[in-house]
């Protein structure tokens, strides 16, 4: 006789496997989210939305600037110029607009806190960031593009390879 209990075994198996393996698979997912470690992600946009001047009034500072454009509510601790050297951020400043070069050498930039960079809820503009003195000395003036990546609380964000304006 077909159709008994002994042929929907294989089945119900499968089926009590699967939901195992789910419940498996959530929990590796939520507890990895967790315990987060910096990781490189292509979490904004690359290239086109970044700069890093160089600045022209003699004074040798240089500035990146970021669009900000997805991230909220977090901390940004470091940043770092791959090949060149990180930092924690000191100054800084957020606005709604992009500065042009010789404009982003002369703002005033506000001191970061102890504990870095707060993203606030609802920004979206560009994040103007300065780069230590030491960091930018190691950087030739024959750079065209360098690799910035941004830590936060969230993981490692690569920004790409950042055009260097002159």
């Amino acid at each position: 006789m077909r159709g008994g209990v002994h042929e929907l075994l294989p089945i119900i198996v499968l089926a009590a496997l699967g939901v195992a393996f789910a419940f498996i698979a959530l929990n590796y997912m939520t507890s990895s989210w967790a315990n987060v470690k910096p990781r490189s992600t292509e979490f904004l946009r690359l290239g086109v939305d970044s700069y890093f001047t160089r600045c022209s009034d003699g004074s040798g500072r240089l500035v990146i600037q970021v669009f900000n454009r997805g991230m909220h509510d977090i901390r940004v601790y470091r940043v770092e110029i791959v090949g060149y050297g990180w930092w924690v951020p000191g100054g800084y400043l957020f606005t709604r607009y992009k500065p042009g070069p010789e404009e982003a050498c002369r703002l005033p930039l506000q001191e970061a806190g102890p504990e870095g960079i707060i993203i606030g809820h609802g920004f979206n503009g560009w994040l103007t960031l300065e780069v230590p003195r030491g960091v930018a000395e190691a950087i030739g003036p024959a750079a065209g593009y360098i690799r910035v990546r941004v830590y936060s609380e969230i993981g490692a964000l690569f920004l790409g390879y950042v055009p260097v304006e002159r």
